[in-house]
């Protein structure tokens, strides 16, 4: 008889319990779904301001350049004699890189020649879609947002976090 008494108060105490961990996923998933929101809201705001940096940048310097879809801006700056490479070729690149502030990152003169290939994924895709672009023998002036260069991370200490480059690149050679 004592136990029936007690019964009804441990079910009573440990319902809420219960029931909360009933919706625990769910108000858990909501609050992903928000935050996955807020983030893309961010980011999306970020890609925008940084754009309108790359645009004013490019006002300043005076330069006509066509933007693609992602938000490369490029310039073919001198036109050379070959074909373009197709997905499967390996390219050799003379570059240089430099941020929107004019400050050096690095080039081939100090790096030698940059060579990969067009699916290699470990050049930023900003890079890789200019150069999918160019033809043998052409110079170009790419100006890359941070998300399609080295994004949130940056890369080694001579390009910050969500940074844009500004590359000067020839396409020197496609095996």
């Amino acid at each position: 008889m004592h136990l029936r008494r007690k019964f009804p108060l441990l079910f009573a105490c440990l319902f809420p319990w219960l029931a909360c961990n009933d919706t625990l996923p769910q108000n858990r998933e909501m609050e992903r779904e928000n935050l996955k929101e807020k983030l893309i809201r961010v980011n999306k705001k970020f890609v925008r301001n940084q754009l309108n940096d790359i645009d004013a940048y490019i006002a300043r310097k005076g330069y006509r350049m066509d933007s693609t879809e992602t938000g490369l801006r490029y310039f073919i700056r001198r036109t050379g004699m070959g074909s373009g490479p197709a997905s499967h070729n390996s390219v050799r690149v003379s570059y240089r890189t430099e941020l929107l502030d004019g400050r050096y990152c690095y080039s081939s003169d100090s790096l030698g020649l940059l060579e990969f290939e067009m699916s290699y994924d470990e050049i930023p895709n900003g890079l890789r879609e200019g150069v999918a672009m160019m033809s043998e023998g052409d110079k170009a002036l790419l100006i890359i947002p941070a998300h399609l260069a080295y994004g949130l991370t940056g890369d080694a200490g001579c390009i910050p976090p969500n940074a844009a480059l500004v590359m000067r690149v020839e396409l020197v050679e496609i095996r």
